[in-house]
């Protein structure tokens, strides 16, 4: 799978853009905000339906106008599939699929699968819990059609469950009435645990091996321990409610769920274990959340049985040279690479890429 055409029209910086693309690596080149991470974004959304970047979508529009199209051609084993987006100020935004209207995005992550690599991905390791409940989600929701679902249901059950809990507090409801809201959150988080139990050991089985391609160490190994306070039997979960119960009433918010799970990531060398996000380098949580990333890739190949498209912004900024080396030849093994970068240092080492292409006024066009 890969994408061969992409088109902007009034998204961020881009008037009117139509470029070109081939299956490898296709590097982008450019000055800060020349627009690099813009391409990008839009090919992102390609695959998520929306930005990554901002949470109006309407600021995506450029400035000024009251529209804007993403537009693009993917190749896979089936044929060109055609994508379309409008974004329109004050409208909800429109997506077609070879020129037939959908409901949901969901429909995108089959047709363009993707992963986005950054420079401020060490924020993943070194970041709070949300960061990396993120990244599971976001994974689980490109290989469980789903977990999305039971993503949003858990959330309407908390909230409902924290009003009951508001309204026992004040008195104006019966502790028994949250039977039911316990019942609803012990299904819901029974499957979502469930479900990140098992992509974690499938992630931290695929991170070694992709971590031995990027960092050669025999002594190297990568640890993911799964922490959440629900049980993992459920016929604990009534002594849990027990337990927790006046406190939660008392604070008027569910305690207990998968909203409150983390990921700690565990290196060890052969000298002792470390937790990454308490004694890791920047450089090393920074490798490390790359090597997640693309083994978040690896995990979607082999779900979907087609490769995703890898998107590696300004990634170079916290690796060493050696490593740098390692991360381009590990990209050329891909099917499509687009590799931002600021100037041709950052790559001068890159032998005979298959495109390059030079993001400047407003545009982007192929310079070899």
């Amino acid at each position: 799978m890969y994408l061969k055409t992409l088109a902007l029209q009034d998204i961020r910086n881009y008037p009117d853009l139509k470029i070109d693309f081939q299956p490898g690596l296709n590097i982008i080149l450019g000055a800060n905000a020349a627009g690099k991470s813009n391409l990008l974004e839009a090919i992102f959304f390609l695959h998520l339906g929306r930005s990554l970047r901002v949470f109006d979508e309407q600021e995506m529009l450029r400035w000024g106008q009251p529209e804007g199209y993403i537009t693009a051609e993917i190749a896979n084993a089936i044929g060109t599939q055609h994508i379309g987006i409008r974004l329109a100020k004050d409208q909800e935004k429109k997506i077609q699929i070879n020129k037939k209207n959908i409901s949901s995005p969901r429909g995108l992550r089959t047709i363009a699968p993707a992963v986005m690599l950054s420079s401020k991905d060490g924020e993943l390791i070194s970041g709070e819990p949300v960061l990396r409940r993120g990244f599971l989600n976001q994974l689980l929701i490109q290989i469980e059609a789903e977990y999305s679902y039971r993503l949003l249901k858990l959330k309407r059950v908390i909230l409902s469950r924290n009003e009951i809990l508001k309204q026992i507090r004040d008195e104006r409801q019966n502790p028994d009435s949250l039977d039911i809201w316990n019942q609803q959150l012990q299904k819901e988080a029974d499957y979502i645990t469930g479900k990140r139990r098992q992509v974690i050991t499938t992630l931290q089985e695929t991170a070694n091996q992709v971590g031995q391609s990027l960092n050669p160490d025999p002594r190297r190994e990568i640890s993911l321990e799964y922490k959440t306070n629900c049980p993992e039997d459920e016929t604990n979960w009534p002594k849990v409610w027990l337990m927790i119960q006046q406190e939660e009433i008392k604070q008027a918010r569910t305690l207990i769920g998968p909203q409150r799970d983390d990921v700690e990531v565990i290196i060890d060398k052969g000298e002792g274990v470390k937790n990454l996000r308490l004694f890791g380098s920047q450089g090393e949580q920074t490798l490390t959340a790359y090597i997640l990333r693309l083994s978040q890739a690896k995990v979607i190949e082999q779900e979907q049985q087609q490769r995703p498209l890898i998107l590696a912004d300004d990634i170079f900024a916290e690796i060493d040279a050696q490593t740098q080396g390692q991360m381009v030849q590990y990209l050329r093994q891909q099917e499509q690479v687009f590799l931002a970068a600021t100037d041709r240092e950052r790559i001068k080492d890159i032998a005979d890429p298959k495109t390059l292409y030079q993001a400047q006024n407003n545009t982007c066009s192929r310079i070899v």
